[in-house]
């Protein structure tokens, strides 16, 4: 009963988190109120290297010390 009336009366909807193949949601726990959620685009990422700058001397020193 207490369930029926947070969720349904008052709004108060335990949320959790899943996943179907193609969307992520919001589900109640209780009563299994379900958000519309978000469509999960499948694109490749693709990574690309991040360019190495040349450290300064002070930078290579305060590495030294770090270490």
């Amino acid at each position: 009963m207490w369930d029926w009336i947070n969720c349904h009366l008052l709004g108060r909807h335990e949320q959790s988190v899943t996943c179907d193949q193609h969307s992520i949601h919001l589900r109640c726990l209780r009563c299994g109120h379900r958000s519309t959620g978000w469509d999960v685009d499948e694109r490749q990422l693709t990574l690309q290297p991040v360019p190495q700058r040349p450290r300064s001397p002070l930078m290579q020193l305060i590495a030294r010390r770090q270490a």
